[in-house]
């Protein structure tokens, strides 16, 4: 236990340095160990950022379906985690990812003809486990890279609105890499956000993609300003630690790397103005949507937004000083954005 507080310690104040004082943590592994060590600092007074844990409904001892799974997560929830840890979210996997073959497709991969891919869940017992999660009160929270598995996630949201009727649910599909128009007018019916990973939204990156997905597909992967386009709220997330894993850098982890390569859709490094550097440019944000998207929004998807997510009367100073005005400075400089100071709840947690 007194290992896994100090990487708990050790992460937050990580986070602290790069102006972070909330995370959304998709699925904690080793609830026993990791929530443990969280709900250790809070208790101490010595927690310095508002944790928003989801509870994974897919590999869970002795539970081979998901009525099973939804027994113990109902369990789960009922902990008290005290006003800074939160636990009403379930978090599902659909589908894998495009470049090992398991994300699920409409049409077949390029490079490998006939196969489409592997939903993780049947559609039919997914939308009713969906219901029941809404109807209980939960957040769900859907990772869906293939546009088959985006449909079957849409499907299953839709059905458990119908049934049980609308309320502040605010449910989220993850990462969506190949979505489609059709399905971005249901997403917006339906009021389900967009958690997608703009730091990822670079031409290199994307690149990767096009052996698996060709051309034609590529060109609308990865999308980001159509969804705000459509009305759909946007929490930007970095993906992390996947993403640092991936690119083998810490900076990734940065809000404002998020921020930069979601106003440019280019590698940091490369010159932004060259259209060749730069994918689906139609698609390049705002500053100001930007800063909503790593802000406001994202603290609305985790149900903070009444405390935190903006400087407001009322909430609290959850906050950042930094080293220079992103409003004055050319959009290739904002990755290099450091905090000089950040505040939790009004008491300063880093300062350089």
């Amino acid at each position: 236990p007194e290992e896994y507080e100090a990487c708990m310690r050790y992460y937050q104040e990580m986070s602290n340095s790069l102006g972070i004082t909330a995370i959304h943590d998709a699925a904690i592994e080793n609830p026993e160990h990791t929530l443990n060590a969280f709900l250790s600092l809070a208790k101490k007074g010595e927690l310095t950022v508002r944790l928003r844990k989801d509870m994974l409904a897919r590999e869970l001892p002795g539970t081979p379906r998901l009525d099973d799974a939804l027994d113990i997560l109902r369990e789960e929830a009922k902990r008290d985690y005290g006003d800074l840890v939160q636990s009403r979210t379930i978090k599902m996997m659909m589908d894998g990812v495009v470049t090992t073959f398991n994300a699920a497709l409409d049409e077949p991969y390029s490079n490998r003809p006939g196969y489409y891919g592997e939903l993780l869940y049947d559609p039919e017992e997914l939308k009713h486990f969906c219901q029941k999660v809404d109807a209980d009160g939960f957040q769900l929270r859907i990772h869906a890279i293939g546009d088959r598995a985006i449909r079957i996630a849409i499907d299953a949201i839709a059905y458990a609105v119908d049934k049980n009727g609308k309320r502040d649910a605010r449910h989220t599909l993850c990462h969506l890499n190949m979505i489609n128009e059709e399905q971005m007018e249901r997403m917006a019916k339906y009021n389900i956000i967009a958690d997608i990973n703009p730091g990822w939204h670079t031409a290199g990156i994307i690149a990767g993609a096009v052996p698996f997905i060709g051309e034609e597909r590529a060109r609308k992967y990865r999308r980001n300003h159509s969804f705000l386009e459509h009305g759909i709220v946007v929490d930007a997330s970095t993906d992390a630690p996947v993403v640092a894993f991936v690119l083998d850098d810490q900076n990734a982890l940065s809000p404002f790397v998020t921020i930069q390569v979601g106003m440019t859709r280019c590698d940091i490094g490369k010159d932004h103005t060259d259209m060749a550097n730069v994918h689906a440019p139609e698609e390049r944000c705002s500053l100001e949507e930007m800063i909503r998207a790593v802000t406001l929004d994202a603290a609305y998807s985790m149900f903070t937004d009444d405390v935190s997510g903006s400087i407001e009367v009322g909430k609290y100073a959850d906050l950042a000083i930094l080293d220079q005005n992103v409003f004055e400075i050319p959009v290739e400089n904002i990755y290099k954005t450091k905090p000089i100071a950040t505040y939790f709840e009004g008491k300063e947690v880093y300062h350089v």
